[in-house]
């Protein structure tokens, strides 16, 4: 069982997924095996699809060190993540058959996407950084550019220099949602919190060894996921807004805004680098030109 999971986590590594996706997918199997283990399950042979399903019913029991059971995203997630071992070893012929294959996800109730600004409580929340402080101008230009692309905590941390192109207004992103790249759009504002940012702040941040990250910490290495998201805490909680905020938040709050002023959900959906926006799951590609001319008419920091 363990050298079939190696053996996954291999498959998922030159599938391109991220580390933190293969830590999770192994969290989950090792978690599957435990409970195997529990039941005398020592062998992949010996796993039947009764198994499962007493491993989701124990799923839907079981509870966070905070006395909570687990939410159905949750417990979707577990058994998608199993869904996908077990698929593997069919394929790999580690099985004859799946055992998983009748094992259906929790359904999940479609919800609106939370803590969405108005566009005053954004412009309240991009006027916070102090500007005449280093890592006030990298504040400056981190909220910017999460509002300006609504792009992802991981897809923000991971730009290099070579990424930003301040001449044309653009930013390359490699490392969205599985490993899928695009070019984006990043506006006015952003590209001038951007520029003031690098040639002002960045200088002073840079230690010994510059790897050339974009945003840098104050020991000069790449900002880690949970900084980025205190700084939009921090900024948050400064500018009083009280619905919890975090850099998703952004993300969302770019989209709905720029939806209000009337951009396709096309050009949405080129943006956020979504497979899906909506529902009917037709993905439409556009030529860049054209959604960097409704990313200049409709977003709110691009306007008048």
């Amino acid at each position: 069982m363990t050298g079939a999971l190696q053996q996954f986590l291999n498959h998922l590594r030159v599938s391109h997924y991220s580390e933190r996706s293969i830590d999770e997918y192994e969290r989950e199997v090792r978690l599957l095996f435990v409970f195997l283990d529990g039941r005398g399950i020592t062998k992949l042979s010996g796993i039947r699809r009764d198994d499962l399903r007493e491993y989701q019913t124990h799923l839907f029991h079981q509870k966070k060190k905070d006395d909570v059971p687990l939410s159905l995203s949750t417990q979707a997630k577990k058994i998608s993540a199993i869904r996908t071992f077990f698929s593997f070893l069919v394929k790999e012929r580690y099985l004859l058959y799946d055992p998983s294959s009748e094992i259906e996800r929790p359904r999940l109730s479609k919800r609106l996407p939370r803590g969405i600004l108005t566009q005053r409580e954004a412009a309240k929340l991009l006027s916070m950084p102090d500007e005449g402080k280093p890592l006030g101008m990298r504040d400056k230009a981190i909220l910017e550019l999460f509002y300006a692309t609504g792009m992802r905590n991981t897809e923000l941390r991971m730009l290099k220099l070579q990424d930003v192109d301040l001449v044309r207004g653009e930013v390359r992103i490699d490392h969205g949602k599985g490993r899928r790249s695009r070019i984006v759009p990043i506006g006015e504002m952003a590209a001038l919190a951007i520029s003031s940012y690098l040639e002002s702040s960045r200088p002073k941040l840079v230690k010994e060894r510059d790897d050339g990250w974009l945003f840098l910490s104050v020991r000069g290495m790449r900002l880690e996921r949970a900084r980025a998201s205190a700084i939009v805490v921090r900024y948050a909680k400064k500018a009083g807004i009280k619905t919890p905020i975090t850099c998703h938040s952004l993300r969302h709050s770019c989209a709905t805004h720029m939806l209000k002023n009337n951009a396709g959900l096309r050009y949405i959906q080129d943006l956020l680098g979504h497979q899906c926006l909506s529902t009917t799951q037709i993905y439409t590609k556009v030529e860049l030109s054209d959604l960097k001319r409704v990313h200049a008419k409709c977003h709110p920091r691009n306007r008048r």
